[in-house]
């Protein structure tokens, strides 16, 4: 998507719509592909979203690996 569509786009969601068949978007998938556009850098890499978590992006096995570590240290440093 050209960079002057973001920007059309940006304009639609803070009210100043100077292009009327955009407010057909709603603003809700405007604000979408604009998060999409934003962490794509406009179509390279994989597709993360901003709302994702980065504990849900996360391997479970490697989350309950470093809690597992850290409460290892804690007993340990506690001795």
């Amino acid at each position: 998507m050209p960079p002057f569509v973001f920007l059309l786009i940006l304009q639609t969601l803070e009210g100043r719509h100077w292009f009327p068949p955009l407010r057909i978007i709603q603003a809700q998938r405007a604000r979408t592909m604009a998060i999409t556009m934003e962490t794509r850098g406009f179509g390279a890499g994989p597709r993360i979203s901003l709302r994702t978590s980065t504990f849900r992006r996360l391997d479970p096995g490697v989350i309950s690996g470093c809690l597992f570590l850290t409460a290892a240290l804690v007993v340990v440093a506690l001795r």
